[in-house]
């Protein structure tokens, strides 16, 4: 487009400057025409003077010596004048004949100035002053006929001249208003020309800037624009395709942010209804803050409510069992630093109560690219019930469900520990003492199992007064009995534990309003390296 103007404008301006320079070419000529025209009336002037000179002089000369002539001074004084007239004329350019008719002119202008000089200085002889007279007269006369008919071709001449000079200044005048027109149709045109190749393209950017502000995102424009416009409309082309994919994939993106949106609200819903229904405690910490969120069901679990318990993690911490928080902190860490794939640990934790409750806390670290763990989430479950259960089935399986006297399997582990010490340390000495009751079957027989049992319990109670507390007094089934004895000093003892019980075991019991009377036969077995014995009393 900047190409098509400026040829355009080239072209104008040529075209102005040729009819400027035809119109200057045309007032040249035209200006040199009027001058000669101008000089010609003035050479017509010089003529028309002589003339009138030419008849002053012949008037003057037929007058002379009369009361309306001239003195002869004065004849000599026009006759000069027309000499000087003379010289005038003869003085401007002409063609040759009209110099040559000039220089006649001023022969003539010769003789009739000789013969005026003749006349004016003639004798008296009367005569010869009239021909000479008469002879001036007629070289005058001849001379303003000569001067007459010249000035007469000189004005047809002049007028032929005008008439056509007018033409030529007319056709002259014609060719300035064409040239004129012709520059000025040309200046329209290549405008409306310039206007139509700037305002189409122009109107059709516009309107597709409108199409694609109003919505119609992807418009494009017909493929037939050159030049600037050409590529504007080739860069507009693909601005719109681009803003087209753009809008395109932005729909997308969006569909999919709000798909999963939705799919986020609805796994924030179920996280937050498995959150009310589970019966766990929640916790997250952001190790990069290093703060922990701990739920609502979390800080309940311990007695308190919601603003009670802070955000950070000794918050936590500082509830755990002295005992178990050593433990806790490396497991935490262990897992924090990558060495296991989960964490998991069963520690007691402070009630608000004072009590101590058994958690199952489980959690998994969140790790960045490089595996640093940033984040840990995880629950926290009340085991106290279970734990309990646990230590009751515990003690179930270890103890005498009658007496709640250790039984012969905690005995037995007792033992082999004790058999254990016994091997690294040789100065290390126990004793086991087994007692059976006497006449116990007598006693279920005649006053009933229920007083049986209640003598054994009783029997049992009367043994642990017996022993230090640290020493396991066992039921070994029915009516027989185990004493541990640990780390004595001495076999005598165990002998004295063992003449204490059989003096004061027969000490009545009184169960249910009987008096009922029991001993029992005891053996000893001690252990030691250096000696082992089984004394028995009975």
């Amino acid at each position: 487009m900047k190409q098509k103007i400026i040829i355009s404008l080239v072209l104008l301006f040529a075209l102005f400057a040729f009819g400027a320079t035809v119109a200057t070419l045309n007032l040249k000529n035209t200006s040199a025409l009027f001058k000669n025209l101008i000089k010609l009336h003035q050479i017509e002037g010089l003529r028309h003077s002589l003339v009138e000179k030419i008849l002053k002089v012949q008037s003057d000369l037929y007058t002379v010596h009369t009361p309306l002539g001239h003195d002869l001074g004065a004849i000599v004084d026009n006759v000069s004048s027309l000499e000087k007239a003379a010289h005038n004329c003869t003085s401007c350019h002409h063609k040759n004949e009209v110099t040559e008719k000039l220089e006649d002119v001023q022969f003539l202008i010769e003789d009739f100035k000789n013969a005026l000089s003749f006349y004016i200085t003639a004798s008296a002889n009367q005569k010869r002053i009239e021909l000479l007279k008469k002879d001036a007269a007629l070289i005058g006369n001849h001379l303003l006929v000569n001067t007459e008919r010249m000035s007469f071709e000189a004005s047809a001449k002049i007028e032929k001249m005008t008439s056509a000079n007018l033409v030529k200044v007319a056709k002259a005048r014609t060719l300035l208003l064409s040239s004129l027109a012709l520059s000025c149709l040309a200046g329209i045109l290549v405008a409306l020309h310039l206007t139509r190749s700037i305002t189409r393209p122009t109107s059709a950017l516009v309107a597709a800037t409108r199409k694609i502000a109003a919505g119609e995102i992807g418009f494009t424009l017909p493929k037939k624009y050159k030049a600037e416009f050409g590529e504007l409309a080739s860069n507009l082309n693909a601005m719109s395709l681009s803003l087209k994919r753009g809008y395109d994939e932005l729909q997308k993106e969006i569909t999919e942010r709000k798909q999963t949106a939705e799919a986020l609200r609805e796994s924030e819903e179920r996280y937050a209804l498995a959150a009310l229904g589970a019966n766990d405690g929640l916790w997250d910490w952001d190790l990069k803050t290093n703060t922990i969120y701990l739920s609502p069901r979390w800080k309940t679990m311990l007695g308190h409510q919601e603003g009670e318990i802070g955000n950070s993690p000794e918050d936590w911490l500082s509830r755990v069992h002295s005992d178990d928080r050593r433990l806790l902190q490396a497991k935490l860490n262990a897992h924090i630093d990558g060495h296991n794939t989960h964490f998991e640990n069963e520690h007691r934790m402070l009630h608000q109560n004072g009590s101590w409750h058994w958690m199952l806390t489980r959690g998994i670290a969140v790790r960045d690219d490089s595996g640093k763990a940033y984040r840990i989430a995880g629950s926290q479950t009340d085991i106290t019930e279970r734990k309990l259960a646990e230590e009751q089935l515990l003690h179930d399986a270890f103890h005498d469900a009658l007496t709640n006297l250790p039984n012969r399997a905690l005995l037995k582990n007792r033992l082999q520990q004790h058999i254990q010490t016994l091997k690294r340390r040789k100065d290390f000495l126990f004793a086991v003492l087994f007692l059976d009751l006497d006449r116990f079957k007598l006693v279920n027989d005649s006053l009933g199992h229920q007083v049986g049992d209640q003598l054994l319990i009783a029997v049992s109670k009367r043994l642990l007064g017996f022993v230090r507390p640290n020493d396991t007094v066992a039921r070994l089934g029915g009516d027989e009995f185990a004493i541990l004895l640990e780390e004595i000093n001495d076999i005598t003892d165990a002998v004295h534990i063992a003449d204490r019980i059989q003096e004061e075991l027969p000490q009545p019991f009184n169960i249910g309003g009987h008096e009922v009377f029991s001993a029992a036969s005891i053996g000893i077995r001690f252990g030691n390296a250096r000696q082992n014995s089984h004394p028995s009393a009975t």
